[in-house]
């Protein structure tokens, strides 16, 4: 993983995403019976990241900032994570005619506000659960979550200075 001064390693992440897996009733066997010979689409993947994690004045898109990488090579540990991208994918891509890539922003947020709502017991939905969750806890944990903030050094381990300085 990335996140070198971070305590979020690749074994936590790894960890995380199976409690996930686990917590939300998503069984290997409903993969495995789904599976497919799909490749996946990284521009897609991508995209997605970044309409989860969007850029701002201040701080880097999802994919810009390393998440959507860090999720891939979280799936190469993870078969059916990887499975999961790889439908999600295939089925962003049925949203348009090039793909979810070459829509514009305004339907890509469209279709990915849809998956928040659909049925949970299908492909998008997961999709976007797992991943969403994924996502934050790796892009939350790193210098993202304080960028532009005017935050001074914590005071330990030297303590708080005395009132009386």
């Amino acid at each position: 993983m990335r996140r070198h001064g971070s305590q979020f390693t690749r074994r936590a992440a790894i960890q995380k995403l199976g409690a996930l897996f686990a917590s939300a009733g998503v069984f290997p066997t409903e993969l495995v019976a789904a599976a497919s010979d799909e490749a996946l689409n990284v521009a897609t993947f991508h995209s997605f990241i970044d309409v989860l994690l969007p850029a701002d004045a201040i701080s880097a898109s999802g994919s810009a900032a390393g998440v959507s990488d860090d999720l891939l090579l979280l799936a190469e540990g993870s078969e059916l994570y990887s499975k999961l991208i790889t439908f999600g994918c295939t089925w962003l891509d049925s949203t348009g005619g090039d793909g979810f890539a070459a829509l514009s922003p305004d339907d890509q947020i469209t279709v990915v506000q849809w998956m928040s709502t659909s049925d949970w017991n299908q492909i998008p939905r997961r999709f976007y659960y797992l991943t969403r969750q994924a996502a934050m806890d790796l892009y939350f944990s790193g210098e993202n979550a304080t960028a532009g903030l005017r935050l001074n050094e914590a005071p330990q381990p030297n303590g708080y200075m005395p009132p009386w300085r």
